[in-house]
């Protein structure tokens, strides 16, 4: 499963600021900048080659403390400013579609640099005091997470996926042992929010095994709705054929991730006795902002919308609390897989050819 670690995170942690109190406005160089002694304010300088999207500016935010600032993007991917933080500790940086978390201390430079195709991989920090090991450590913790579990280890017995848990712990210890200039309370909140973070995989485990033993073999909910053309649809439609239903919504990031390899399972699969529906479940007020983007992404299959969001009967029957979320269902309308395998997942193809659809 994709970063499914830092999404159990994500709830975890938040990002703070202040209103801007801008000091000074400088030309942007592709130099690096430096701040006088004793300034009482931060400066953040970077780098970003190989853009491959249109990027003109680059936003910093901490909504705990009202603060937010745009930087105006160089066509070279160079940015700069001086910003006067309301307080020392960790702030998003967004860069087109990518994220991060810096740190920043008033008094103190940080400068990034990053390839913006392996934005993750490569994003690396340089400056003065510990902000810098701070930075450079979450970006590491970060890529760790994103390796360290996958959808697959969700299939495991409960010793083996509680030796797995085990062996995340042990690696983030490690880890930590590589920045010893960290000071003790970082270390120490890491450490709780790591262990928060294992506890919410474990509750997902077991979520998990909950929802296959209540649904796997039961009649599926009826489900409807219709088109971008308001033709419409129900269940029922599709007796006799197998459904791959992906319950998504537009505003979904990690829904929207797995539109590719979708429409690749999809063209696999063409002229076989399965159908693939996708259920929006996006308010009633957004139906235009669906069908936009049904067109605009040229999304295959059967794009449905209910109108009732997280109100529709199927998602209330099946529990469903989280999107994507992806129902396997049988010729006979009975669930095969009440939460199966993701599109990216190759353990979807192993299922359906399992089936000899």
């Amino acid at each position: 499963m994709k970063k499914i670690f830092i999404l159990v995170l994500a709830s975890l942690i938040c990002f703070g600021c202040k209103k801007e109190k801008t000091t000074a406005e400088e030309e942007i160089s592709a130099q690096r900048p430096t701040l006088p002694e004793k300034a009482d304010y931060a400066l953040i300088h970077g780098q970003i080659s190989n853009l491959e999207v249109p990027v003109d500016s680059v936003l910093i935010r901490n909504p705990q403390h009202q603060y937010q600032k745009l930087i105006k993007m160089q066509p070279d991917g160079v940015f700069y400013d001086t910003l006067r933080i309301p307080a020392e500790g960790p702030y998003q940086i967004k860069i087109g579609d990518e994220y991060a978390t810096v740190f920043l201390k008033n008094g103190n430079p940080l400068y990034l640099t990053s390839d913006y195709p392996q934005f993750d991989e490569t994003l690396k920090f340089e400056g003065e005091g510990n902000i810098v090991d701070k930075s450079n450590f979450v970006i590491a913790s970060t890529l760790m997470q994103e390796k360290a579990i996958a959808e697959e280890d969700f299939a495991l017995d409960e010793a083996a996926f509680s030796k797995k848990l085990e062996g995340m712990k042990a690696n983030f210890a490690q880890l930590i042992e590589k920045f010893p200039n960290l000071d003790q309370k970082f270390v120490t909140d890491s450490k709780e929010q790591y262990e928060l973070g294992l506890e919410g995989l474990k509750k997902y485990y077991q979520r998990k095994k909950e929802i296959a033993n209540k649904f796997t073999g039961k009649p599926a909910p009826s489900f409807s709705g219709e088109d971008i053309n308001g033709k419409k649809y129900r269940l029922s439609d599709f007796s006799g054929k197998y459904i791959y239903v992906d319950v998504w919504a537009t505003w979904c990031g990690p829904c929207k991730a797995e539109i590719p390899d979708l429409k690749k399972i999809e063209e696999e699969y063409r002229g076989k006795n399965i159908e693939f529906v996708s259920l929006s479940i996006d308010e009633a007020s957004d139906k235009e902002t669906w069908k936009n983007f049904v067109r605009e992404k040229e999304l295959k299959g059967i794009q449905i919308f209910d109108g009732a969001a997280w109100k529709s009967n199927f998602i209330k029957d099946l529990e469903i609390q989280g999107i994507p979320r992806f129902i396997l269902i049988g010729p006979d309308g009975k669930i095969i897989d009440p939460d199966a395998p993701r599109p990216s997942s190759e353990k979807l193809r192993d299922k359906l050819n399992a089936l000899e659809i």
